[in-house]
C-alpha cells in the first residue's frame, strides 16, 4: 500500500469512528422538498467544506475527482451532488451564483452523447466508460430542475433520453437487473455476473425516475414504476443485524456489508423521501426502524464492528 493510500485508509476510519461514537450531520433529509422542489437530500454540509467534498475544479467549473490509480476523473454522482447541493441554495437564498453554478452544471449533463452519463475509469470488472443508475438518476434530478427553472425543452428532452438504461437489463448493456430472479433493481454498478444490488445507488434513480414522471407521466409505464417500488420498500432485504447494509452481494452470508453511518443516513433520507410519496407502502416502517437505530449510539458502534469484520474479509476496491 502506497503512503498516500495508507494515510486516506487511517482517516477513513478514524472518520467512521467519529461518526458512529457522535454521530454524523451528513446527508440529512430536507423537508423543505415536501413543500418545494427543493432536493431531497441536504448536501449543503459539502458546500460548507469544499476542500474535503470539492477540491478540484475543471476549467469550466465542474468538479472532477483525484483518484490514486486513475487520477483526474469526472465523477458524473460527485458532480449531480454539487448541482443539486448549490440549486437547493439558490431557491432558499435567493442566491445568484448558486443558481449560475447549477445551471453550468445542468449543461454539462444536457451535453454528455446520447445522456450517457459515463465513468471513465476501471472498476472491479467494469471496463471504462461504463455506466451507474446512481449517476443517472442524479443526472435526471438535475436535468428536471434545470428544465422547470429555464423551460428550456432540451433538459426534458435530456433527461427522458437518460431514462433509457433502466429499461435494458445489465445483459444487454443496461442497468436492469433482478434479485433472486424476481425483484427488479436498477444497479450502481451494472455487473452482467453476481450483481450487488447498491440501495441507495438504486433509491437514487428511483428518486429520479419519480421526479421526471411528475412531468412526464408518460415516460415509464406505470406497472414498471409500480414494481419498482414494490422491491424498494423491501427494506427487509437490506436489514441485517438492527442496521442497513450497504448491497446484497453477501445476502446469504453471516457477514453481510454493513452500510457506514452515513451510507445509512443516506438509506434513511431516502425513504423519507419515498415515505412521504407513499404513505401507505412499507418506506415508513423501515424508515423508523433505521432512524431509531442510527439514534443509539450502541446501534453506531456494533455497525462499525460489523463493516470492519466484513472489509477484512473483503477489502475496499481503490479507484
Amino acid at each position: 500500500m502506497r503512503i498516500s493510500a495508507y494515510i486516506n485508509f487511517i482517516k477513513k476510519i478514524a472518520f467512521d469512528f467519529k461518526a458512529a461514537l457522535f454521530g454524523s450531520n451528513e446527508f440529512p433529509y430536507d423537508k423543505r422538498s415536501e413543500s418545494s422542489l427543493a432536493y431531497a437530500i441536504n448536501y449543503e454540509f459539502a458546500l460548507e467544506n469544499p476542500q474535503k467534498f470539492y477540491p478540484h475544479f475543471d476549467e469550466t467549473g465542474i468538479p472532477i475527482a483525484n483518484y490514486l490509480n486513475s487520477g483526474f476523473q469526472y465523477n458524473p454522482t460527485r458532480i449531480a451532488s454539487y448541482a443539486l447541493a448549490n440549486y437547493n441554495r439558490a431557491i432558499f437564498n435567493s442566491d445568484e451564483k448558486s443558481r449560475q453554478i447549477f445551471l453550468n452544471i445542468a449543461k454539462w449533463f444536457v451535453n454528455q452523447p446520447e445522456n450517457l452519463f459515463y465513468y471513465n475509469y476501471n472498476y472491479e470488472s467494469l471496463k471504462a466508460p461504463w455506466i451507474s443508475c446512481m449517476a443517472q438518476g442524479q443526472g435526471i434530478s438535475v436535468l428536471c430542475r434545470a428544465y422547470l427553472f429555464t423551460k428550456d425543452e432540451k433538459y426534458l428532452q435530456a433527461a427522458k433520453k437518460a431514462i433509457k438504461p433502466f429499461k435494458i437489463t445489465t445483459e444487454k448493456g443496461g442497468l436492469l437487473s433482478y434479485f433472486e430472479e424476481k425483484w427488479p433493481i436498477l444497479e450502481e454498478f451494472p455487473f452482467k455476473d453476481n450483481p450487488w444490488h447498491v440501495l441507495n445507488g438504486f433509491l437514487y434513480a428511483v428518486i429520479g425516475i419519480l421526479e421526471l414522471l411528475e412531468i412526464d407521466n408518460t415516460v415509464l409505464p406505470e406497472s414498471d414504476i409500480k414494481i419498482l417500488l414494490e422491491t424498494a420498500q423491501r427494506g427487509e432485504l437490506w436489514t441485517h443485524d438492527d442496521w442497513t447494509t450497504y448491497d446484497l452481494q453477501t445476502f446469504k452470508t453471516e457477514i453481510r456489508n454493513t452500510a457506514t453511518v452515513n451510507y445509512h443516513r443516506v438509506h434513511i433520507a431516502q425513504y423519507k423521501y419515498l415515505a412521504h410519496k407513499f404513505p401507505d407502502m412499507q418506506f415508513v416502517k423501515w424508515m423508523n426502524k433505521w432512524e431509531g437505530n442510527y439514534n443509539n449510539v450502541s446501534k453506531r458502534l456494533k455497525a462499525l464492528k460489523n463493516k470492519i469484520r466484513f472489509r477484512i474479509k473483503n477489502p475496499a476496491s481503490r479507484f
